[in-house]
């Protein structure tokens, strides 16, 4: 029996079978899974299009069995669509069916014959047999969204055997040092920088580069005046809990603001990018892009910078919400780049954030470069005319977006807030930090789906440092 017509989810088979594995291991929402792959597959692997999840019988044979709806891959909001003007594979969240936000766990009643009763009583044998017939089975970690229940701009790295987390918390930077993904919400917090009357402490992101630890953050210069700037901290400690951080100082651009800051190095040479804007005028319109130089050290430019992307489709120049309210002035916003390789290095992939931010609209673009092209160049870039990955009513998640990446060796996650609740933005900041898996298409760029419902569940990392 199939749970959702349309395909949910697409990995390698390792990772079919840990999922399968986990869900085994969550007696309180099931008992076993069988994974339904769909062809014709997109992507390297198959597509899971169903996950048929089995519980013990509600009465006797021939009444009622429950199944029930695999959180750990959404609800089945997306449907596979090619863009071949954006030459990438993305998943669509389609239907417009009102549902209940946040249904964490959705049964669905089945009438079912004595004959199918037996039938569904083999499959859970075979499928859950190594679990219960061997003593050496361990059982695979997994994690729930949120993965912390408030805040923006998630960013993860793993080291020394630990995960290493932090996000915006406006007036300080911290650090959550945790050894799985699920603890992270409940580890002890570690401020690593609290100024005083410094505001507006955002996206910061750690970095170990040439044995050290480089804090990249933006913030308020402590001043009246209504500025953002990069700052660039470093600790030599192994770890960047140990030890302490010292201010090396302003990343010095010609832009009023400046949000944002990650780091990337390509063919010897390091790199920086940001978001940016010169037009920052109160009551005036607003237009933030995404930047890019090069740097001569950790803390220094040594190049001018380039804009390769401004706000140019509808979807990028969102800043009035559903419901007419706005927060500020008009903005017309690209921001939160995020850096990958394509899966076979032959591309530069710069994600970034477009749209006002407490929208719903806010979503996720795409730029991409060929890695033999110059970066600095704006004219090496090409902007993909749609969204990669952006709100779905039917998983309940609002405004996604603000993507980092990490990676195990076999398998690719994404971090990005979102928000399942549509409560006036100027009274509440309800955004939570999110991760879920994605999957590599045959072009080698992400698939990122869509976001998943919150508390689904789902196979945490295998790391390598």
């Amino acid at each position: 029996m199939r749970i959702g017509p349309e395909p949910l989810f697409s990995s390698s088979p390792d990772t079919f079978l840990r999922l399968c594995k986990a869900s085994c291991g969550v007696p309180e929402r099931f008992e076993s899974c069988t994974v339904v792959p769909v062809q014709p597959r997109v992507g390297p692997y198959p597509q899971i299009t169903s996950v048929i999840l089995h519980a013990t019988p509600d009465t006797v044979a021939g009444q009622s069995v429950r199944f029930c709806q695999p959180q750990s891959l959404g609800s089945g909001c997306g449907q596979q669509e090619k863009n071949e003007k954006s030459k990438n594979s993305l998943h669509k969240c389609k239907g417009t069916e009102t549902i209940r936000k946040n249904a964490n766990f959705a049964p669905m009643r089945v009438s079912v014959s004595p004959a199918l009763f037996v039938t569904i009583c083999v499959v859970v044998a075979i499928s859950c047999s190594g679990r219960r017939n061997s003593e050496t089975f361990q059982q695979e970690e997994v994690f729930s969204n949120p993965i912390y229940p408030t805040g923006s701009s998630p960013w993860l790295v793993y080291h020394g055997g630990n995960y290493y987390y932090t996000q915006t918390m406006n007036d300080h930077v911290s650090i959550w040092k945790a050894g799985r993904i699920a603890d992270i919400a409940s580890a002890p917090e570690h401020i690593v920088y609290a100024p005083e009357n410094i505001y507006h402490i955002s996206a910061p992101q750690l970095h170990r580069i040439d044995g050290k630890w480089y804090l990249y953050f933006s913030s308020d210069d402590g001043s009246v005046r209504d500025v953002r700037h990069i700052y660039v901290m470093e600790n030599p400690a192994e770890n960047p809990t140990d030890g302490s951080f010292s201010m090396l100082g302003w990343v010095r651009t010609s832009n009023v603001k400046d949000i944002h800051p990650t780091t990337f190095s390509h063919r010897g040479a390091r790199y920086l990018l940001w978001a940016g804007t010169d037009s920052a005028k109160p009551g005036g319109i607003s237009r933030w892009g995404i930047y890019i130089a090069r740097m001569k050290n950790p803390a220094e430019l040594d190049s001018p910078s380039s804009v390769i992307s401004v706000p140019q489709y509808e979807w990028e120049c969102q800043w009035i919400d559903e419901d007419g309210t706005s927060m500020s002035s008009p903005a017309l916003v690209n921001e939160a780049p995020a850096f990958l390789y394509s899966r076979d290095s032959t591309r530069l992939l710069v994600y970034y954030a477009a749209s006002e931010t407490y929208t719903s609209y806010y979503c996720e673009g795409l730029l991409e470069a060929s890695a033999d092209a110059d970066p600095l160049n704006p004219a090496s870039w090409y902007k993909h005319p749609e969204p990669v990955f952006s709100k779905c009513e039917r998983t309940g998640v609002l405004g996604p977006g603000h993507l980092s990446f990490f990676r195990t060796t076999d398998q690719l996650y994404i971090l990005y807030n979102g928000k399942s609740r549509f409560p006036d933005m100027h009274a509440v900041d309800n955004r939570s930090c999110r991760m879920q898996p994605v999957s590599w298409g045959e072009d080698g760029i992400p698939i990122l789906g869509y976001p998943v419902r919150e508390d689904s569940v789902m196979v945490a990392p295998h790391p390598v440092n």
